[in-house]
C-alpha cells in the first residue's frame, strides 16, 4: 500500500512483524487489500486499516493488544474518541446545529474512523466478533458524524486527507510521536498475553505520564523526544530538561522497554 507523501514501505511486510502476530497480521491485509462485508461500504475504513497495519506492524505489545482485547477494546477507543470530537463541535442550539467547526474537529474524527475501522477489520477479518450493539453504536456514529457534516457545511470532514496526515502520517502524525515504535517492541520469545501485559501494565501507563509532562502543548510528545526515544536514546534530549518530572518519566520508558531480538 502507498499513499502520496508517503515511504514506499509504509506499510510493513508480514515477515517485518513479530512472529507470535503475524498470523493476525496477514488477516487484517487480505481484508484491507480486498474488502468485504460492511467494508465494502466506505472507502475509507479499508484505508483507515491500512493506517492501522502501517502503525501496529512495529509496534508488537500494542498490536499484540489489540488482537488480544479484540473488536470490543476498539469500539470502546472509537467511543472516547467521539467525545473528543464533542469537545471540538459544539451545539449551537437545540435544533442539532453544530457551532466552531474546524480543522481540529475533522483530525479527531479521523481517530474515530481510526478505531472504527480497526473494529470492523477485526470483525471482517474473524479475529473478533462483532456484537449487534457495537454495530449499532458504530452506525451511530457515522448518522452524528453527517448530522456534524451537514450543519457546518462540510467544515467537518474526517476522510480529508490533510486532517488524515495530521494524525496518521509516520513522522509527523501526533499518533507516531505518542507511540514511539522504537520503544514498544518485543523479543520473539514473548507471546500475545506476555506482550499485552506489558503494554497496558507497563508501557502504556509510563507513556501517558511522559505525555502528561507536555500538558499544556496538548499532551503530545515532542518530535525530538518521540525520535530520541525509537532511538533508545538513554539520555533524554536536553532542551526539555527544564520541564519538572521530564527526566524521570523519559528514563522510565527507556528503562522498561523490550527489546527485539530478531
Amino acid at each position: 500500500m502507498h499513499l502520496e507523501g508517503y515511504p514506499p514501505d509504509y506499510v510493513p511486510e508480514v515477515t517485518q512483524v513479530h512472529p507470535q502476530l503475524r498470523d493476525g497480521y496477514a488477516a487484517l491485509l487480505e481484508v484491507a487489500s480486498k474488502p468485504r462485508g460492511v467494508l465494502q461500504e466506505s472507502p475509507i475504513w479499508p484505508l483507515m486499516i491500512f493506517h492501522n497495519l502501517a502503525f501496529l506492524g512495529g509496534r508488537d505489545i500494542v498490536l499484540a493488544h489489540n488482537l488480544k482485547k479484540g473488536v470490543q477494546q476498539a469500539v470502546d477507543f472509537m467511543h472516547t474518541e467521539v467525545g473528543e470530537v464533542l469537545v471540538e463541535t459544539p451545539l449551537k442550539n437545540s435544533n442539532m446545529l453544530w457551532s466552531r467547526v474546524d480543522g481540529r474537529a475533522s483530525q479527531e474524527g479521523v481517530d474515530v474512523e481510526f478505531f472504527l475501522a480497526l473494529g470492523l477489520g477485526l470483525h471482517e477479518a474473524g479475529l473478533s466478533t462483532m456484537s449487534d450493539p457495537d454495530l449499532l453504536s458504530i452506525f451511530g456514529t457515522l448518522r452524528l458524524f453527517e448530522q456534524i457534516r451537514t450543519s457546518s457545511r462540510g467544515r467537518f470532514d474526517p476522510t480529508d486527507r490533510s486532517a488524515i496526515k495530521r494524525v496518521v502520517h509516520p513522522t509527523t502524525g501526533k499518533n507516531w510521536k505518542n507511540y514511539p515504535g522504537g520503544v514498544l517492541g518485543a523479543p520473539r520469545t514473548f507471546d500475545i498475553d506476555r506482550m499485552a501485559v506489558h503494554h497496558t501494565d507497563v508501557m502504556l501507563p509510563k507513556l501517558k505520564s511522559l505525555r502528561h509532562v507536555f500538558e499544556l502543548d496538548g499532551r503530545k510528545i515532542p518530535s525530538p523526544v518521540a525520535e530520541a526515544l525509537n532511538r533508545g536514546d538513554q539520555n533524554p534530549p536536553m532542551e526539555y530538561m527544564h520541564r519538572s518530572g521530564f527526566e524521570g518519566a523519559y528514563l522510565a520508558v527507556i528503562e522498561n522497554s523490550l527489546t527485539r531480538d530478531w
